[in-house]
């Protein structure tokens, strides 16, 4: 799912830093993209120009080199420790400014949200299996998320040109 999300931003014209944990998945994800672009090209569905530009925009990196990131979306395993876990940690590495979205689609967003130090940039973006093809996302505050995220997630997500809905 997470490698899905990246390419429909990245797709979009923006540019996307993306990381694992597994060193495999890492090591994997450029390759798998390209096998799938291509296969979109071979189909007429995207041009090798639209291909190259996204593949440009993906940067497979680490945890520690997203730190420039306006908007991170996380879309680990489902469970509540990892995904506070992971939150806590980024929220030592991100700008103060930048948002924490969860693509949980069984876990309440306030219970993630409840461990970080600043919940109110905490939300949820739940994006349809395959992002790049399902061009919808629901939008999901809880009641500490602040105005200002929830117009910021909307706008980059809708700059990707899927259609956003709330769930509120």
């Amino acid at each position: 799912m997470g490698l899905g999300i990246a390419q429909l931003f990245a797709q979009s014209g923006f540019t996307v830093l993306a990381t694992d944990t597994h060193a495999a998945t890492q090591t994997a994800a450029i390759p798998r993209l390209t096998e799938a672009l291509n296969a979109r090209v071979a189909a007429g569905k995207l041009t090798a120009t639209q291909r190259d530009a996204t593949l440009k925009n993906l940067h497979i990196t680490t945890l520690n080199c997203l730190a420039p990131a306006t908007l991170a979306i996380e879309a680990i395993i489902e469970t509540l420790a990892a995904k506070q876990s992971l939150f806590g940690q980024l929220e030592t590495i991100l700008p103060p400014t930048a948002i924490l979205a969860t693509n949980t689609s069984s876990l309440a967003v306030t219970q993630i949200a409840a461990l970080t130090r600043h919940p109110n940039r905490v939300l949820g973006l739940h994006f349809f299996n395959p992002a790049p093809l399902m061009k919808l996302v629901e939008l999901i505050p809880h009641a500490a998320t602040s105005p200002d995220a929830l117009t910021l997630a909307r706008s980059l997500s809708e700059g990707t040109g899927i259609s956003v809905f709330n769930c509120r």
